[in-house]
């Protein structure tokens, strides 16, 4: 919008500055003519310094044709940009639309016992997002927890977003194991893959009533684990959904325990920059995560984001930012036998 009001006015100064040209020229000649130390001479054919008149008619013929000739172009060039105005608009118009309609696609944060609570936030860097999370209520007491993030901050990251939660909420409630949801979900999505981007994902099933947490990644951001002070990272690998149909995926069994705090970003946070173009990195996320606040999820999640703010400065966010903190109280009772961190 800005670009094509700036090119309308441009013209708009380029068609008055014609004008006011043609004006002194057309006065200067005027005043040659009316000038009484050079008088017209007819017998001659001659108007003021030996003019002839026919040059000077045709002179007179050839700037009327020139000042209609800039001024058909200048209306020409002034519709354009009253075009792209309007197109703009739309477009701007669009991609409100398409952000809201995003926006209502992240779930509430969900419903569970009294021993688990959950914040959510995410933040595009432009209109709309690559990244997503969601909330999957499956049988039982078990609840599927997704961040995921496709490359690239375009429309077409917009659609396979919406694709890509489509296709792990369908086989979700198809397949128990978080690594068969994944391995199904990469094998659609690369026989659909039509803008041929890739998604970073973890996926996880918790049991909100005995604390068990079986986790699956496809080259996402580690969760991390914060646990009696200490932090951890959950390393469990796999390649991206969408790089390559044959992918395996492999799967992690965690037992949580009372005050246990689990963050899951998406790689966003990670590439944030100050002004002085330094990352913010993983070893300022892990404390950042450590120095946060703790046993409230709400707040452990503004602490963190602030964190980030403070660091960006007057920066531009660079890429789209996701957080989810999963916390479990510290007077949660297990419903099944609790035991330390465990790798299946």
């Amino acid at each position: 919008m800005l670009a094509g009001m700036l090119l309308g006015i441009r013209y708009v100064i380029g068609l008055v500055t014609f004008n006011v040209i043609v004006l002194i020229g057309m006065l200067y000649f005027f005043f040659l003519l009316i000038d009484p130390l050079s008088s017209p001479n007819p017998d001659d054919g001659t108007i003021a310094y030996g003019v002839p008149i026919s040059a000077f008619l045709m002179m007179i013929a050839v700037i009327s044709w020139l000042y209609h000739r800039a001024l058909a172009h200048a209306s020409d060039r002034l519709e354009a940009a009253r075009q792209r105005i309007v197109r703009d608009e739309l477009l701007r118009r669009d991609l409100a639309v398409a952000r809201e309609l995003q926006q209502r696609l992240y779930p509430p944060p969900p419903l569970t016992n009294a021993g688990i609570s959950i914040a959510s936030r995410s933040e595009p860097a432009r209109e709309t997002s690559g990244d997503f999370y969601d909330f999957i209520p499956l049988d039982g007491d078990r609840l599927g927890i997704v961040v995921a993030d496709v490359t690239g901050k375009s429309i077409a990251a917009a659609l396979v977003m919406a694709m890509s939660r489509s296709t792990i909420r369908s086989e979700a409630t198809r397949h128990v194991s978080p690594a068969d949801v994944l391995r199904y979900a990469n094998q659609t999505l690369c026989q659909d893959n039509t803008f041929k981007q890739m998604i970073t994902a973890f996926y996880g099933v918790l049991d909100t009533r005995t604390l068990r947490l079986a986790i699956s990644n496809a080259g996402h951001p580690f969760p991390v684990l914060r646990r009696d002070g200490r932090i951890s990272e959950l390393e469990i690998c796999g390649l991206p959904l969408g790089a390559r149909a044959e992918a395996i995926y492999i799967e992690q069994i965690i037992q949580l325990q009372p005050g246990d705090q689990l963050v899951l970003i998406s790689d966003g946070l990670l590439e944030e920059q100050n002004s002085r173009r330094e990352l913010f990195g993983f070893e300022r996320m892990l404390a950042t995560i450590a120095n946060a606040h703790s046993h409230d999820p709400e707040h452990t999640l503004d602490d963190i984001w602030q964190t980030v703010a403070r660091f960006r400065g007057a920066s531009e966010q660079s890429d789209d930012i996701t957080l989810v903190v999963v916390q479990v109280a510290p007077s949660a009772v297990v419903g099944g036998a609790a035991s330390p961190l465990a790798d299946d």
